[in-house]
């Protein structure tokens, strides 16, 4: 499908940039690229099986208790920065 878009100065800028080092072979791959990253990071609750499967199990079997909470959220924190650092996809929402 051919599809023609104006693009802002800077981020056409962005792209050939991009192509120049290697990482796209042209501004299809490049966009194509954004688009399935925004895609991966539009995520609906309501379709997320794994979260629907913990709400199940929590409402049958109850939560487990996090006695210090700040020290569990500081482990998320961490885990999510070191997945950064890694390269791995940390999502938006999770923050750190």
């Amino acid at each position: 499908m051919a599809l023609t878009i104006d693009l802002p100065d800077h981020v056409r800028a962005y792209i050939e940039k991009q192509i120049h080092a290697g990482r796209f072979d042209n501004e299809a791959a490049a966009i194509t690229d954004a688009v399935e990253l925004a895609m991966e990071m539009s995520w609906n609750w309501e379709n997320d099986e794994n979260l629907l499967r913990a709400i199940e199990e929590y409402d049958r079997d109850g939560g487990i208790p996090v006695p210090d909470p700040a020290a569990y959220l500081e482990r998320l924190s961490r885990e999510a920065r070191e997945n950064a650092a890694k390269g791995h996809l940390v999502r938006d929402d999770v923050t750190y």
